[in-house]
């Protein structure tokens, strides 16, 4: 099955020629919000949301790996988190050129199976996330 769906995924890339050095780049950005993310909703667990320092702490992960504007309802406006870490068992499964300033990274979630894409673009010298989607029926645009 894995099988059919790299297939898949390939069969649906654009043909643009996939810059190995950008992948490696945003593979990296991406731990590091998974990373800082864990550890947020950690801190939640702990501090509940009246805490003080909540709202604060999750803007300057916003601001350090997110280019896409805060949405009503999502992460950080919203404050949901998951105890155990939205993103604590990401792995990274492929990846698509899009542009040469932005890319697909796609992932599964290791213990519900569930694939994301996160779509990366180039802001100044650095990647950010700038959406991310869920492949329900067919990849649908979902909060960070």
């Amino acid at each position: 099955m894995e099988h059919f769906s790299q297939i898949q995924r390939e069969k649906a890339k654009k043909p643009a020629q996939l810059d190995e050095q950008a992948v490696a780049e945003c593979r990296r950005v991406l731990s590091s919000f998974f990373a800082e993310m864990t550890e947020w909703e950690q801190y939640m667990e702990q501090a509940g949301f009246e805490d003080a320092g909540a709202v604060p702490r999750l803007l300057a992960i916003w601001k350090k790996y997110v280019s896409e504007t805060p949405r009503p309802g999502c992460r950080p406006l919203g404050l949901p988190y998951s105890p155990q870490g939205t993103y604590n068992r990401e792995a990274f499964l492929d990846a698509e050129q899009i542009t040469k300033n932005k890319l697909y990274i796609y992932t599964r979630e290791v213990n519900t199976g569930f694939d994301r894409r996160f779509l990366m673009k180039r802001v100044g010298e650095s990647w950010k996330i700038d959406a991310v989607q869920e492949r329900l029926d067919g990849w649908q645009r979902t909060g960070l």
